[in-house]
């Protein structure tokens, strides 16, 4: 049912552009199904998109900006650190232009909210600058970045800048911070995106006041948390459907239990198609490589070991997928406290297998929810302490991205998912894939 919203001058069924109206087609057409909290989502960012697509000027500079003032040698007493510091201690310098807030949505997994950003994104009209990118792939982008302005005086305002020139609205999914390294320089970094007048749309699993828990320093953290709030509207999206689970259809690629290991094997080989394998190193960065042991034109077959016993990392991991548009994965074990490091390395990279809609082949100790079930957040670990038998640990950052890691493990073995990795990898196969549920 179509209601009017507090706020908004029109019926939801009078829209006829923007992401609500992309969003009633898809309904209408059969795409989806209507859902009151992606609704109520759709409310937020169709207010958004009405201001962004109104502003037809841009920003407006009033005089210097931060980075406008900033030496571009170190010969300078303002010290980068002594940025960093001032801005933990004032998070938001004096207004320069006026500013649209943006919205951050967060909310359990399989709930819809990176479709209803990319409706936002793809309402957008032409002329609006816009960006949507994994959180990891943001945050890896702005440290090369980092690294490419060795002598300036504060470089996280020098980058930023740079990003604003490029970007007036940035779309993040996933956003999730859990390296000292980000977390340390957030607060500056968006500072200054927010100065010169970037608008943030962001999804997570998690609230803002949640960011970072339990992180080294912290503290130093908590300023962007309330710049955050402050420039984004929040809106938690509660729909008590996990949509990746009904669309879940085991097609041959996740094998677990007795012969699982063979059962990868032979569907990989299927795969390959007879054609020989061999070594083959992926380039990472100038200095670095990755060695696959045993790869076939776009398709690779790796362990577990090798993959994430290693310390590899989001970087190493994006590498691969740029290299390989089909990856089979042997052995993955039930998590345990002693594999801890290793288990976050696989929520990595399953993280960048999603988002690059690379076809995975899994061979695994047990289901999606096994591989996870001695992993505990700290909530959790208070209900079900007294359950003495369970070997579990405690750990709040894989705690809560579980759930996430475990959707997307079911919903790589959906047909949806398939067809979305032919369009992007291997479009030859869309024409046997109508109603077929795996290549």
């Amino acid at each position: 049912m179509w209601v009017r919203k507090r706020g908004m001058k029109r019926d939801v069924v009078q829209v006829r552009g923007g992401p609500m109206g992309l969003y009633r087609k898809a309904v209408e057409d059969g795409i989806c199904r209507a859902d009151p909290a992606q609704e109520e989502a759709l409310w937020k960012l169709q207010e958004l998109y009405q201001k962004v697509s109104d502003n037809k000027t841009g920003p407006k500079h009033s005089g210097l900006t931060v980075v406008d003032t900033v030496s571009t040698t170190t010969n300078t007493k303002t010290t980068w650190w002594k940025n960093v510091m001032d801005s933990l201690q004032d998070t938001e310098k004096k207004k320069k232009y006026p500013q649209v807030k943006g919205v951050y949505l967060y909310g359990g997994v399989g709930t819809g909210k990176t479709m209803v950003m990319d409706l936002f994104l793809d309402a957008l009209p032409i002329p609006v600058r816009a960006k949507r990118t994994h959180f990891h792939d943001f945050m890896l982008n702005i440290h090369k970045r980092l690294r490419d302005k060795p002598n300036v005086a504060d470089p996280v305002a020098a980058v930023a800048h740079d990003v604003a020139q490029e970007v007036a609205v940035l779309c993040l999914d996933e956003f999730m911070v859990a390296d000292v390294a980000d977390a340390m320089i957030l607060n500056r970094l968006f500072t200054c995106l927010w100065e010169d007048g970037l608008v943030l749309v962001a999804t997570s699993n998690r609230a803002p006041d949640q960011l970072y828990e339990g992180g080294l320093q912290r503290d130093l953290f908590l300023p962007f948390i309330a710049s955050l709030k402050r420039r984004c509207e929040v809106h938690e999206i509660r729909s008590r459907t996990d949509y990746r689970r009904m669309v879940q259809n085991q097609g041959g690629v996740y094998f677990h239990g007795p012969g699982a290991s063979e059962a990868l094997r032979e569907r990989f080989e299927d795969l390959v198609g007879g054609t020989p394998c061999i070594p083959v190193v992926v380039p990472v960065t100038e200095s670095r490589e990755l060695a696959v042991e045993s790869a076939s034109g776009e398709t690779a077959f790796l362990t577990f070991a090798e993959l994430c016993d290693r310390p590899l990392a989001a970087a190493d991991y994006i590498a691969l997928c740029d290299r390989f548009s089909t990856i089979a994965i042997d052995d993955v074990p039930i998590f345990t406290a002693a594999s801890k490091s290793t288990a976050y390395r696989f929520i990595q990279f399953i993280d960048v297998v999603y988002e690059n809609r690379i076809r995975l082949l899994l061979s695994a100790e047990g289901d999606p929810e096994e591989l996870f079930c001695h992993i505990l957040t700290p909530d959790q670990f208070k209900v079900q302490k007294a359950d003495a038998d369970r070997e579990v640990f405690v750990d709040a950052n894989i705690g809560f991205t579980k759930d996430r890691t475990i959707s997307r493990l079911l919903e790589i073995q959906s047909h949806e998912y398939l067809l979305s990795f032919a369009e992007r990898h291997a479009r030859e196969l869309l024409q046997y894939l109508g109603r077929k549920a795996v290549a």
